[in-house]
């Protein structure tokens, strides 16, 4: 509301935060599914903050992914497998990259 959207809608890092949620989901999912693993479902949450790092520099971005795998037959080794996996979903490799953003009137 302070930047006069009236809540009518999410916030841009709401967005990008399911952007990143969704695409780590739905990575995990297609991967799962062309091991035949026995994964059920799927939970990602993630939360979005500004961080200062330690030796007093600029604030950072910090996105923090909390997943869930439900499937009662995974072993813990695909568990640990499905976690490395997610982090090579899409989105957070276009965040971790430096992108290049051009603006054309």
């Amino acid at each position: 509301m302070e930047a006069g959207g009236g809540g009518l809608g999410p916030a841009p890092y709401e967005l990008l935060s399911a952007a990143l949620a969704e695409c780590t989901a739905m990575t995990l999912r297609w991967f799962a599914r062309q091991q035949a693993w026995p994964v059920e479902s799927v939970e990602v949450i993630v939360n979005y903050s500004k961080a200062a790092p330690a030796g007093g520099r600029a604030p950072v971005e910090v996105f923090e992914k909390t997943i869930t795998i439900h499937g009662s037959g995974l072993t813990h080794e695909q568990r640990a497998r499905l976690l490395a996996v997610a982090n090579k979903c899409p989105v957070q490799r276009t965040l971790e990259s430096t992108p290049t953003i051009t603006t054309a009137m």
